[in-house]
């Protein structure tokens, strides 16, 4: 569990850091875009997500677990 941990405190700061080099005006430009995507995702979850503790709120993508609410707030 620690090894998980680490390995995405080590990703975030990661994102954290290649995202802060990014214009934010690129940002806002795609926000449409963006939205579009996690209004998708969000429907995804409808459809494809698992339920645990009876709600419906993960996807399991790419061998990992992602809470898409997460990308819409």
């Amino acid at each position: 569990m620690h090894i998980k941990q680490i390995k995405w405190l080590l990703f975030g700061f990661a994102m954290m850091f290649i995202l802060s080099r990014v214009d934010y005006h690129l940002i806002l430009d795609q926000a449409l875009v963006l939205y579009i995507v996690c209004l998708a995702a969000l429907a995804a979850v409808l459809v494809l997500g698992g339920t645990r503790f009876g709600a419906k709120r993960w996807i399991h993508f790419l061998g990992q677990d992602f809470q898409v609410s997460e990308l819409a707030s």
